[in-house]
């Protein structure tokens, strides 16, 4: 069987205690909670001012990938005009394959402009 302390009795006419009087000291566990609270307060810090001196929370940065390039700078707008204008003409003409442009409205004329949908 367990035995349950209890205050017994009336309490004294000025004593207005909240609490049991065999149980500990309320100063007492107010000081050991506090002391406890700032030994993990000062740990707390210690380990993160090991972290910062040893400097192992930053990460270094990671190098640029490799042979990756960036865009193209165009150095001479005319020339590089020139040679877009010189690439379209040479596909419109046929040159680079296909039909050229006149002969294939040629030929979709020749067949009706409904045949070319």
């Amino acid at each position: 069987m367990i035995k349950v302390r209890t205050q017994r009795g009336k309490p004294a006419k000025d004593d207005h205690r909240t609490y049991e009087a065999s149980d500990i000291d309320p100063r007492a566990a107010g000081l050991t909670i506090g002391a406890v609270a700032l030994i993990v307060v000062i740990v707390a810090l210690g380990v993160t001012g090991l972290f910062r001196a040893w400097g192992a929370i930053r990460q270094p940065p990671s190098p640029p990938p490799a042979g990756v390039a960036g865009p193209r700078l165009q150095v001479d707008e005319r020339a590089d005009r020139a040679a877009i204008e010189a690439r379209a003409r040479a596909r419109l003409e046929g040159k680079r394959g296909g039909v050229p442009i006149e002969q294939a409205m040629r030929d979709t004329a020749a067949a009706g402009w409904d045949a070319a949908r």
